[in-house]
């Protein structure tokens, strides 16, 4: 069974809690996708290709930012890096949360300031990616463990934020509901209040991680975490803090001219990059390939599915709420998957890269179990769904106007399935990639440049996953996907 040593409680926190403030800025954006969509109101064209945009556009840049990042990451400083992201990303959050209350003069200028907001998050989400885990993989895969589930958790709580904003403002119209005269602006006011109380919770939940990583930066475990994790094991590596209590610089003993990025000669560094890629090939492309089949689905896809039940019965299957539930299913999957990661009877598959791979490519299975789903597809001039007449060209069946999985509780359990798997692969992949006592061939020294390449191929999977769900939704829809 694989041994993985256990770290500090306080040190495995603030690994959790800056791994949340890795991806809170684009679970905030994909969650807030309903808010974003109500504020298009008036440009359909805008509304119906919105996420895959977002998610193209976010996940394109972000890999170009995090290929820059992984190549230079061990010339700098990572905690600066994290400490100047951290803090940009705080600025964006604070921008947006009074979003609402800005009076855009056309839904394409708003288009156009969430497309600013997130290619600038995009951008500086890779240096931060890269600088966090660098730093977090010194500690052991304990402590990567911790990055990941905090990633997913933060989503978790930004779904539930949002849910229980829209619900405790939609029960207050339950009457208009029922007599179906819950009216746009309705809605675009439970979406409004939303994006402000979770943005702003956002914006404080970064600037309290940086609180708990200048506390980690001072703790002597941080500073031998360092040094172990150095080029030149031999050379004592020390912190040179200035006298005005600025930044610290690692710098070699007996010669303050010298920092960190002259440890590693240059010459090296893109041989050293493609070795490590090599040694983690399995893990890499596991990884890559399960937010492949994510994000060519989730959210592009799964937020235009809708409850079986017309009208719906209940308020909590309509559209909004419906909408909003199914971010927090997946979500909540996604981070029970990652924690299960935490306890050593369920980690069997460290050692095993190779049952990680075929895992990762048997989850190809969840997009058709996807679009039998109760997708809101163009109907054709027979009454017949999209879906149904592409599955009836073939001879395999003909469909209604009745979904192939008619159940609101099949489909939750599929998007569980999907998080759950997402999470629970994807933290294996990072800890076997970054764990030298489950990859002998990996080096202690290597151990920060194979955690910044396992989340390219992270990134580069999301990347990839986007631009595929406008294929996806182009065979559902039988159009356009650019522009319809």
């Amino acid at each position: 069974m694989p041994d993985v040593q256990p770290i500090d409680p306080r040190i495995r926190w603030v690994c959790f809690v800056l791994g949340a403030s890795v991806l809170l800025p684009w679970n905030a954006l994909i969650n807030a996708t309903p808010y974003f969509i109500g504020r298009l109101a008036g440009a359909p064209n805008l509304q119906s290709t919105f996420s895959s945009y977002l998610s193209a556009s976010y996940t394109l840049l972000n890999t170009l930012t995090l290929g820059h990042a992984t190549m230079t990451n061990q010339r700098v400083d990572s905690s600066k890096r994290i400490r100047s992201t951290v803090s940009f990303h705080a600025f964006l959050f604070a921008l947006v949360t009074i979003s609402p209350v800005i009076p855009f003069p056309s839904p394409s200028a708003f288009f156009f300031f969430v497309m600013l907001v997130t290619l600038l998050s995009a951008a500086i989400c890779g240096y931060c990616q890269t600088a966090v885990y660098a730093v977090v993989s010194q500690f052991g895969p304990a402590a990567s463990q911790a990055a990941m589930s905090g990633s997913a958790a933060i989503s978790v709580v930004v779904s539930v934020v949002q849910y229980i904003t829209a619900l405790t403002t939609t029960l207050a119209r339950e009457s208009d509901i029922r007599n179906g005269s819950f009216t746009r602006a309705g809605g675009t006011e439970v979406s409004n209040i939303s994006a402000v109380c979770f943005f702003g919770l956002s914006t404080a939940f970064l600037l309290s991680s940086l609180a708990a990583h200048a506390w980690l930066v001072k703790t002597p475990e941080y500073h031998a975490a360092m040094i172990a994790g150095s080029k030149r094991p031999e050379d004592t590596v020390v912190p040179n803090t200035r006298a005005d209590g600025g930044e610290t610089d690692w710098l070699l003993a007996g010669d303050p001219r010298t920092d960190m990025s002259e440890l590693i000669p240059n010459t090296t560094a893109t041989e050293e990059i493609i070795e490590v890629t090599k040694m983690n090939y399995r893990q890499n492309f596991a990884i890559a390939y399960v937010f492949i089949i994510t994000l060519a689905i989730f959210p592009p896809i799964t937020s235009s599915i809708q409850s079986v039940h017309t009208p719906p019965p209940s308020i909590f299957l309509t559209p909004l709420l419906f909408n909003y539930l199914h971010f927090f299913v997946y979500n909540f999957g996604d981070w029970t998957g990652r924690a299960l990661c935490a306890y050593p009877r369920l980690v069997v598959l460290l050692d095993r890269p190779r049952v990680l791979l075929l895992l990762s490519l048997a989850r190809t299975a969840l997009i058709p179990l996807f679009l039998m789903c109760n997708i809101q597809r163009p109907i054709g001039d027979d009454g017949v769904s999209i879906i149904g007449s592409v599955l009836s060209q073939s001879n395999l069946i003909r469909v209604e106007n009745t979904p192939i999985i008619n159940s609101d509780l099949g489909y939750m359990a599929i998007l569980a399935a999907c998080g759950l798997s997402t999470g629970y692969i994807s933290s294996l992949c990072v800890m076997s990639a970054t764990s030298t006592a489950h990859n002998t061939r990996l080096k202690r020294d290597q151990v920060d440049l194979a955690a910044t390449i396992v989340q390219f191929f992270l990134v580069g999977g999301v990347a990839v996953g986007s631009m595929l769900s406008f294929g996806v939704r182009g065979i559902v829809c039988q159009c356009n996907p650019f522009y319809e």
